[in-house]
């Protein structure tokens, strides 16, 4: 159990170094160069794929001590003659000598955390799989609550009042619906935009249309499949303080993406300004 737990370390020690590396790097990057944030959007989110499936190189990087049976082989030797007789041949002879048998990459220094750390504290990494485990399973039952809640408020919201005014904006269906509170995009293979009722009955046309603007951009960029890839992978990194932060930083650039996104199809940024107060 002792390598399954070694794994298990440097499983974790990996998504570590791995995630504070890239958040360091484009953290400086992103303060020397200027960046959209489109593409900012985009480098946190392979920065994010990265910290969480380079690490799984530990499954082939520590090879399992498999134990051998030495090799046999026999080795020839020269017997020289004794006493004065000079003119005597030499003798040979065969003796049996062990060999042992070497497997690839034992000779190749593993990156890893040491056996004797990890037996040293075999109680902790016992106690910390199973807060793990348990989180997961949290975690999963999150995600599968959201997706049922999701699909409940596409089958009860209403088409938008003032939709008919506002179809030429969005070739996807807009609807309205009282059980939220800010506008969203759902659905992945059939998106819709839902607004709230208390804001389709409060705003203008003019008003509503930088929102499902945003809305909108959010679909094409293809957010709510990162958003599910993102929340997938949560359910086994739901402890990491990396992950926290990159989420973070994804969410923060993609709005920002979207924003611009939005304010460049309006006539003047300044209505989409007034949109966001």
């Amino acid at each position: 159990m002792i390598f399954e737990l070694t794994l298990f370390a440097s499983f974790t020690l990996y998504h570590l170094i791995i995630g504070v590396c890239l958040l360091l790097l484009l953290s400086a990057l992103f303060r020397l160069v200027k960046i959209s944030a489109e593409v900012q959007s985009w480098l946190w989110a392979t920065a994010f794929v990265i910290a969480t499936i380079a690490p799984f190189a530990t499954f082939a990087s520590i090879p399992e001590a498999v134990p051998t049976q030495p090799a046999i082989a026999m080795e020839q030797t020269v017997s020289l003659p004794r006493g004065g007789d000079r003119d005597a041949a030499p003798g040979t002879a065969l003796r049996p000598i062990i060999v042992q048998d070497s497997q690839p990459g034992d000779h190749q220094p593993q990156w890893h955390v040491p056996g004797e750390f990890v037996f040293e504290f075999t109680a902790v990494f016992y106690l910390f799989m199973a807060v793990w485990a348990l989180g997961s399973v949290r975690r999963a039952w999150q995600v599968c609550r959201s997706g049922w809640q999701t699909r409940h408020l596409r089958a009860s919201a209403n088409p938008l009042r003032a939709g008919s005014r506002l179809t030429s904006l969005s070739p996807f269906p807009l609807l309205e619906s009282a059980a939220i509170n800010t506008p969203m995009a759902i659905g992945l293979v059939s998106p819709v935009i839902v607004i709230p009722s208390s804001l389709a009955a409060r705003f203008s046309h003019k008003q509503l249309a930088p929102v499902i603007l945003h809305e909108l951009a959010h679909i094409e960029r293809s957010d709510l499949w990162v958003g599910l890839f993102q929340e997938t992978l949560a359910i086994v990194f739901w402890w990491s303080p990396v992950m926290r932060i990159l989420n973070h930083r994804i969410h923060i650039a993609r709005e920002l993406a979207c924003d611009m996104r939005a304010a460049s199809r309006l006539a003047s940024g300044k209505q989409y300004a007034q949109s966001l107060l």
